[in-house]
């Protein structure tokens, strides 16, 4: 490298340098999936793949939130479906249909055992429930020729989003009209 390289080189590394110090490390977060990986579980609309290699819910923040699945840092951990014994290749999925109640967001992480990472599959709205296939595969990954497949050892659910209730005006209607003709009666027994 020559002296005038070196020269305008050094401005590019100490601003480098300056942005770790003040920002703080730098991280990968998340990428999207290869398109073939959405296709794996069903009843969800988009799928991001983490640098994270485990999924740490004693950390602060927890590995969800720092990754920013799907650009939020508010998710909230609802369950773990441990796969245990049971670890495979494919199954089922499901949460209780009433989170869509309280939550707007459903977030579905996979993890298989070492030395893969995270794949998180964000649910379609209204969706409790649905099948999945191992996302731990070509072309999403490249293992080595013995093992096309990795079995998915658990899943993880999050939550995001509370849901604001917002009060039913033709509720609030009925209520005035039944109010109005509880005062209207009640005028008319103070007549009598």
């Amino acid at each position: 490298m020559n002296t005038w390289n070196r020269f305008l080189a050094l401005p590019f590394a100490v601003v480098a340098l300056l942005g770790v110090l003040v920002c703080g490390s730098v991280q990968a977060g998340v990428v999207d999936c290869h398109p073939t990986s959405l296709t794996l579980v069903s009843n969800t609309v988009d799928c991001e793949k983490s640098s994270a290699t485990q999924d740490f819910l004693n950390t602060n923040p927890m590995t969800v939130n720092a990754e920013q699945f799907f650009g939020f840092s508010d998710w909230v951990f609802l369950d773990k479906d441990e796969m245990g014994s049971n670890a495979g290749q494919s199954g089922n999925w499901a949460v209780d249909p009433s989170i869509w109640d309280d939550y707007s967001n459903l977030l579905l992480v996979f993890k298989d055992g070492k030395d893969t990472t995270l794949l998180g599959y964000l649910a379609a709205n209204g969706a409790s429930s649905g099948t999945w296939e191992s996302p731990f595969r070509e072309p999403e990954f490249d293992f080595n020729p013995d093992s096309k497949i990795k079995e998915v050892s658990h899943i993880s659910y999050y939550v995001r989003g509370a849901v604001t209730r917002v009060p039913d005006t033709g509720s609030i209607v009925l209520m005035l009209i039944g109010l109005a003709f509880l005062g209207l009666s009640r005028a008319r027994v103070n007549q009598i």
